[in-house]
């Protein structure tokens, strides 16, 4: 480590004295414009690192391994970008689980691409807090546009685009998204009713749905009804089910105030039927103010797609939607799309006076202020990095990932269905396979997991009805069909250890 030929394969120039980067306006310019060209060349060859394999998809480090060697206190002097970048090297890469390795199958993608880190870069250099049109126009204008192209990109129904009543707003991750909307379901709810006891007020999922909706709702202090799912169904929620549950709460005094369907669950990824759970709400509890959401942080993206639109028929009768394009469409964490029906809903509950905020676009009325769509008042510029994916990458190169990772997840069903020794407790939905071994205790299905991920991949598994089941993920665009072949061949030899050949 710290060798010429490690400096220059780290983008280093080691035989450059470094000028810090608190110096005269013109040498820090320079000092930048050296750095950030070694950056560049640095991430460039970590990504070519990446599709050779260079490193492993998960650290081999012990838990406290920097905090043991990290000094307590801060520096008081600086050091050269040189000698930072060889602490990159040795303390940094070897603790880093590579989420854009090719291999790495666990969880969900976080994918990135090229021009979305040119627009966070970007974004980063302009450092605009947009929190009104006023403080940034071309944060507040892009963040309009954008999100009215990628509404049209997906095909959303109209109510979802800013020329109506309604509207995208970019929030950081789908949980932020669902407080927003949880919040604002209660808001209304309290408006509507004239209950200010907010225990009286009732939020429903599947027991499939997102986490987040229960630490939203005790946020909201809103209680949750989680229902029950079956294998019969895929695991979908079933409108009866909702119904009956629902009816139960009216009949004890409670007031049903919002309603959670998913299109992609986190376990599974099941589609909950949104048009029929929709239609069934609004006929049974006209009278009553229930927000209806949908939360599609995982599959959303696959709406560009004609062919997986069907997924979502009925989105229309929803109150709001969202999904993260940070997941599955290569927009760099953390941007998570946010549509609303009624976008006064959100700016009735957070809009709060603030004098020193006071501006003459803001009181005509004829522009956004996102502050008024959010719970943080600051906001970063978001928008650039979709804006150059769009541009850099046209909608076309944008489906192409899409249907590229949907068809290697395909490839590797097939590999399973064709094996006697598996079992795919629910059907390949977009980019996820689950799978567990035929017949075998959850102790077995650990240990293939673990057998697997020693091979060279990372994977993790979820339980459905108290079964192991371990999730294959498919969506890096460093992922090439070898790796998913290799996949499916450390499958095997660990299969066979662990009941034998298959037949």
């Amino acid at each position: 480590m710290g060798s010429k030929e490690t400096d220059k394969m780290n983008g280093v120039d080691s035989g450059h004295s470094a000028v810090p980067l608190d110096s005269d306006t013109e040498a820090r310019v320079e000092e930048f414009r050296r750095c950030g060209h070694q950056m560049v060349d640095f991430i460039a060859e970590y990504y070519r690192d990446l599709a050779r394999h260079k490193y492993p998809v998960l650290p081999s480090v012990e838990m406290g391994y920097l905090t043991k060697t990290e000094p307590k206190h801060a520096p008081q002097q600086p050091c050269s970008y040189e000698d930072l970048m060889r602490e990159v090297d040795t303390k940094i890469l070897p603790g880093v689980t590579h989420w854009q390795h090719p291999r790495f199958f666990g969880y969900f993608p976080a994918s990135s691409s090229f021009p979305a880190m040119l627009g966070d870069m970007l974004s980063m250099a302009f450092n605009t807090i947009g929190f009104s049109w006023a403080a940034a126009p071309a944060a507040t204008e892009l963040e309009t546009v954008v999100m009215d192209w990628l509404a049209a990109a997906c095909d959303l129904p109209s109510v979802f685009v800013s020329s109506g009543s309604g509207g995208g707003v970019i929030q950081q991750t789908a949980s932020d998204s669902m407080l927003v909307v949880i919040m604002a379901a209660r808001h209304r709810a309290v408006a509507q009713t004239g209950e200010t006891d907010t225990r009286q007020f009732v939020a429903y999922a599947s027991d499939q749905a997102h986490s987040s909706i229960i630490k939203e709702a005790k946020c909201a202090g809103v209680q949750v009804r989680s229902i029950k799912t079956s294998r019969e169904h895929s695991y979908a929620l079933q409108p009866t089910d909702l119904i009956a549950q629902m009816r139960k709460d009216t009949q004890d005094g409670l007031i049903p105030i919002f309603v959670c369907g998913t299109i992609g669950t986190t376990s599974t990824t099941a589609v909950d039927p949104i048009q029929s759970l929709a239609e069934s709400v609004r006929c049974e509890f006209a009278g009553l103010p229930v927000w209806l959401h949908v939360d599609a942080a995982y599959a959303g993206t696959a709406a560009l797609v004609a062919e997986c639109r069907h997924h979502f028929k009925g989105l229309e009768l929803w109150d709001s939607f969202n999904f993260n394009p940070h997941k599955m469409m290569m927009i760099s964490f953390d941007f998570s799309a946010l549509y609303v029906q009624e976008r006064s809903a959100l700016i009735d509950l957070f809009s709060v006076g603030e004098e020193c905020l006071r501006n003459k676009a803001s009181e005509s009325g004829q522009v956004i202020d996102y502050r008024k769509w959010q719970v943080p008042l600051g906001r970063r510029f978001r928008a650039l990095k979709l804006w150059f994916a769009f541009k850099l990458m046209g909608t076309e190169g944008l489906q192409r990932h899409v249907r590229r990772s949907f068809a290697l997840a395909e490839r590797f069903e097939r590999w399973v269905a064709a094996d006697d020794r598996f079992d795919m407790p629910t059907p390949r939905l977009f980019g996820l396979v689950c799978l567990r071994l035929k017949g075998q205790p959850n102790d077995a299905q650990c240990a293939l997991l673990d057998g697997v991920n020693g091979c060279g991949f990372f994977l993790v598994s979820t339980k459905v009805d108290d079964q192991v089941v371990i999730r294959v993920a498919v969506g890096s665009p460093q992922c090439e069909a070898q790796d998913i072949d290799e996949l499916w061949r450390a499958f095997q030899r660990e299969a066979d250890k662990l009941v034998g050949p298959s037949k």
